[in-house]
């Protein structure tokens, strides 16, 4: 008869205790080193230590990438309307977007900087207004008609002029920086047309810097940390007072706010931000990564943006497709496909000049076109 150790009984539960607590910090420096001190050879008990750690690693990556998604779906929202179900994404919002050269003040409610939830109280309060519904029923009217968005006064009117509508059928679009023109051919309705009330009219929404700096928000607080309170002993300013700092500049990584990643897939991590480049070298857009699925190929990422197809308008989700194959290319290398298009604002203005998101990143080669970058939370 062959006579058992009781420590091979025992084992298992043991390591899978030590496991358990190193995955949820419970006193698991201790309980490996006691239960497991002299029992298992030096290298098994490196192994299963570099198992832990990866498993714990594993586990903070997971929490940070589903504290992104919580935020980010916090930025839709369903409303009912002219007697339809519509889910809103969160209009774009940037101040003085559109009115640099017609010289007239475009501000956004909170700057363009709010969280979700103060922002959709102002959309609430927008939808619910008789002065929506009474254009949701001008829309609504079965028949060709122009409606022109009047930006510097935030006032619209409904054409059914035929000189008009015939020229903007003709693709001949009159509108400019502060005049939006579209086009309905007869009553349908749907969200592209509450976006364009909501960002012409109501001036509510939120730019990509204010996106990007919520989402870091949740990112930190998953970590302890408070984002805002840090952020305003650095710039010297109340904590309140923090958010109308935000913007492009910040994640800058040469203002010192964040460090520079290697522009390669594979030191991307969920938190990221991708910065695109505009005229003399500054950041001019920024967006955030959700998930970096390097078995699929797949790198998830948002932003804030209203260079995009009019359903897309506002925050949404983007993709990059990239060879799980080669995961230390660079977001500048051609072989990969990013997914996201570039639109005008409306219909019928004049194409922005790139294709998608990753003719924007490589852009400006002088400069060095986008980045990478993570914020720094010490």
């Amino acid at each position: 008869m062959i006579k058992r150790n009781p420590m091979n009984k025992t084992k298992p539960l043991l390591l899978a205790s030590a496991v358990l607590s190193l995955v949820l910090g419970i006193g698991s420096k201790r309980m490996f080193s006691e239960m497991y001190h002299s029992k298992i050879p030096y290298q098994k008990k490196q192994a299963i230590e570099a198992i832990i750690q990866e498993d714990v690693q594993d586990t903070k990556r997971i929490d940070v990438e589903e504290a992104i998604n919580d935020r980010f779906n916090r930025y839709f929202n369903t409303y009912s309307i002219g007697g339809k179900s519509i889910t809103l994404n969160m209009p774009f919002g940037e101040n003085c977007e559109r009115s640099e050269e017609e010289n007239y003040n475009q501000a956004f409610y909170h700057a363009g900087k709010g969280e979700p939830t103060n922002l959709w109280k102002a959309v609430h309060y927008a939808v619910k207004s008789p002065r929506f519904n009474r254009y949701i029923s001008e829309l609504k009217a079965e028949k060709e008609k122009v409606v022109i968005f009047d930006l510097k006064k935030q006032k619209y009117d409904v054409s059914s002029d035929k000189e008009l509508v015939s020229k903007m059928k003709k693709g001949k679009y009159p509108g400019n920086s502060s005049l939006v023109y579209i086009y309905k051919k007869d009553g349908s309705f749907g969200e592209e047309d509450v976006y364009n009330y909501l960002y012409c009219i109501s001036r509510v929404g939120t730019d990509c810097s204010g996106f990007v700096y919520n989402i870091q928000k949740a990112i930190a607080s998953e970590k302890g940390i408070n984002l805002d309170r840090m952020l305003a002993k650095k710039l010297g300013v109340r904590k309140e007072k923090v958010p109308i700092y935000i913007g492009t500049w910040l994640y800058n990584p040469e203002n010192g706010y964040t460090e520079n990643v290697e522009d390669r897939i594979s030191n991307i991590k969920a938190g990221d931000m991708i910065l695109f480049r505009g005229k003399e070298g500054k950041v001019k857009h920024s967006a955030v990564v959700q998930s970096v699925d390097k078995e699929k190929g797949i790198v998830r990422y948002m932003q804030s943006t209203d260079w995009a197809p009019q359903e897309e308008r506002g925050v949404h989700e983007s993709l990059i497709i990239f060879n799980p194959k080669n995961p230390n290319v660079s977001l500048k290398d051609k072989s990969l496909i990013w997914k996201q298009k570039i639109s005008p604002t409306f219909k019928g203005e004049q194409p922005i000049g790139w294709r998608n998101d990753g003719d924007r990143y490589r852009a400006y080669r002088d400069y060095g076109g986008g980045m990478i970058a993570r914020l720094r939370v010490k």
